[in-house]
């Protein structure tokens, strides 16, 4: 899109796009957006003109998540690590932003032989980077205390116990919230998958919150460094921390709820409750559960490679409810892939690359499942044959 970017504006973009590539509206299923007036607006953002538009075409089974890295990154801002990202941000800017003071910092750190060589910048708008800068300012602590010293740079905070607390809990957390984040960003996932990796990490925060309760700091490996240290440290106080993060994880993803039975159905087809099942599927369900063959073949490929082995035939009802879960797939794999090609190709060597030739080269380039068939190439292929013999 080259001009402005309106609810109105995307929507006519989106219906162009599904309009070129001939997909009816009454097989959408889905839409993730980001919180954004222009999304979301209630009745002239992109969802709500979405949703209107595919009941005129009969379709009512319209779903609408918000995107779940989205949700995850904004559940993370409830922490209160801000004096923490405050000071840890002003000292790494001190080193680096000057170019002596970072070469000087980095010509310490080799002189003591030390793990690291250099610390790394905090950019705000990718929040969760902070955990990179985090730990590597913790592990540095004492070398850039003393480094500081010898500039006369004083910082107050960095003798002070209770904010290296604060800093030794931040960098345990935030890693711990990193890897969710990395767990959903993997390729070729289903809803399904999304959802239980954010279930489970809920149970997580619940085991954390009752082990520091406890003075527990198993899962805490920075905090665990510093009691350690100081034996007669407290961390009980970061519990509350984790509630926080345990009220805004519900509060943020309830929305999945309404579809919970449908996503337990789609993963655990031969162990659910037929009778909490909807009746349209029950009979189908029901010959899936007592068929031997079908029960070892699960076991066998697992869920979702299991529903290839359903006939269309005999069980119709349940491969369009499948099909339905797995249009449901997470996206954020394919979109960084996508930023990343165009940016390797549209750089100031190809500045006469049209628009035309890069969608055809990203459309090569993100083709998953796409391989081709020699076999039918070779026997399209006419050869020429010699005259002369």
């Amino acid at each position: 899109m080259h001009n402005t970017t309106t609810g109105a504006d995307i929507f006519d973009a989106l219906m162009e796009v599904l309009k070129k590539y001939k997909l009816p509206l009454e097989k959408f299923v889905c839409l993730a957006t980001d919180g954004a007036p222009t999304m979301t607006g209630i009745t002239k953002g992109v969802v709500a003109r979405l949703k209107e538009t595919c009941k005129q075409h009969g379709n009512n089974n319209f779903e609408h998540f918000h995107c779940i890295i989205h949700q995850q990154v904004l559940c993370s801002k409830v922490l209160n690590i801000g004096h923490v990202l405050k000071i840890v941000t002003k000292i790494v800017n001190y080193i680096r932003a000057r170019g002596l003071n970072h070469r000087q910092f980095a010509s310490f750190l080799e002189d003591i032989e030390c793990e690291y060589t250099d610390l790394p910048y905090y950019t705000e708008v990718r929040w969760l980077s902070s955990h990179k800068v985090l730990k590597r300012f913790f592990k540095l602590l004492d070398e850039i205390i003393i480094f500081l010293e010898t500039e006369n740079y004083e910082c107050a905070e960095l003798k002070d116990g209770q904010w290296i607390k604060d800093l030794a809990f931040s960098v345990d957390i935030t890693s711990h919230l990193n890897q969710l984040n990395l767990k959903l960003q993997g390729k070729n996932h289903v809803v399904t998958t999304l959802f239980d990796n954010i279930n489970a990490f809920k149970q997580k925060l619940l085991l954390w919150r009752k082990q520091i309760e406890k003075e527990n700091l198993s899962h805490f490996e920075s905090c665990q460094y510093l009691l350690i240290k100081s034996p007669k440290l407290k961390f009980t106080e970061y519990a509350h921390q984790i509630k926080l993060l345990e009220t805004e994880f519900d509060r943020r993803f309830s929305d999945f709820k309404s579809c919970e039975l449908q996503f337990r159905l789609f993963t655990s087809p031969l162990s659910i409750d037929i009778e909490i099942v909807d009746e349209n599927l029950q009979m189908e369900l029901i010959e899936i559960q007592c068929d031997s063959l079908l029960k070892q073949k699960c076991m066998e490929v697992g869920i979702p490679d299991f529903y290839t082995y359903l006939s269309v035939d005999r069980f119709p009802k349940m491969l369009s409810f499948v099909t339905r879960i797995m249009a449901m797939f997470g996206s954020t794999y394919l979109c960084e892939q996508l930023f990343s090609l165009m940016k390797n190709n549209k750089n100031s060597e190809r500045s006469r690359l049209t628009d035309q030739h890069l969608s055809s080269i990203l459309k090569i380039a993100l083709a998953q499942y796409i391989q081709p068939n020699f076999d039918d190439l070779r026997c399209e292929k006419r050869c020429k044959i010699s005259s002369q013999m």
